[in-house]
């Protein structure tokens, strides 16, 4: 939360699109049914990439110090306050917000209201800095913890099918034990798109992503040594393929999701 209100004199226009169909709206506005406490806050960004925000809400239109809330250094066009409103009526405006100078950089926007009613359910979110503070660095970290990868472990010792482990080893680890690392997909033939094409790849490039995750689970449960190698190999395999090749964004975006997707567990 920021310390001024910054009113904006005779600074830069804000760029602020109209909402259409195709597009998010800006919300809470009049008519917007508010169930949470506080709202989610969100409008269309300017062009400039990167920008960041600065947001006032106040229980005052012409939004007077005293009763008016700055939420500063935004980094996207869309904001959850990590503090309860009381019940009653409520103005916001947002402006580009200037990182180097700590004031709005721009106008502010059109302002819009919204009501807080008794007893809606309340939802406040940490700042990102606070969640990274809470954030636990040590790996394994996107399946289980090493606190709850060994409660697991030591479950399993106890149960050789608990939570339907052999089911999962025979289906999802074993099919990777001896099959050989994955090679870099080819492009199309005269790079023309061809259906059968794409959806072999796709499958393997799912596949990539099932040997290195399962692999890497089952080595990490286990403490088997033989499956972790053979996960890093597939891995580093995929490191070694172009990144602007076949299975880049640009190239075909449903393969490169599924690369981006192994890497990531990697």
């Amino acid at each position: 939360m920021g310390s001024s209100l910054n009113n904006c004199g005779d600074v830069a226009y804000l760029d602020e699109p109209k909402a259409g169909r195709l597009n998010i709206r800006y919300s809470p506005d009049v008519g917007t049914s508010v169930i949470e406490n506080p709202p989610r806050f969100m409008w269309l960004p300017v062009v400039e990439d990167e920008a960041h925000y600065v947001l006032r809400v106040s229980s005052d239109k012409m939004f007077a110090e005293g009763s008016t809330q700055l939420f500063s250094n935004i980094p996207l066009n869309f904001f959850t306050p990590d503090v309860i409103f009381e019940p009653g009526q409520y103005y916001w405006s947002y402006a580009v917000w200037d990182t180097a100078a700590k004031a709005a950089a721009t106008a502010w926007s059109q302002v819009r209201e919204f009501t807080i009613e008794e007893d809606l359910i309340q939802v406040p979110l940490l700042s990102r800095k606070a969640r990274y503070q809470q954030a636990n660095t040590a790996h394994p970290r996107l399946w289980l913890d090493p606190k709850s990868l060994k409660s697991f472990s030591k479950s399993l010792s106890e149960d050789s099918n608990f939570c339907n482990w052999e089911h999962f080893f025979e289906k999802s680890v074993t099919p990777w034990l001896e099959r050989p690392v994955m090679e870099e997909p080819k492009p199309y033939p005269s790079n023309v798109r061809v259906a059968p094409i794409w959806r072999q790849t796709y499958i393997d490039c799912q596949e990539l992503l099932y040997a290195i995750r399962h692999l890497a689970v089952a080595g990490q449960v286990l403490k088997d040594q033989k499956m972790l190698d053979h996960a890093k190999a597939w891995l580093l395999g995929a490191t070694e393929w172009d990144p602007e090749g076949p299975t880049s964004r640009a190239y075909t975006d449903e393969w490169a999701f599924r690369v981006a997707l192994a890497l990531a567990w990697g």
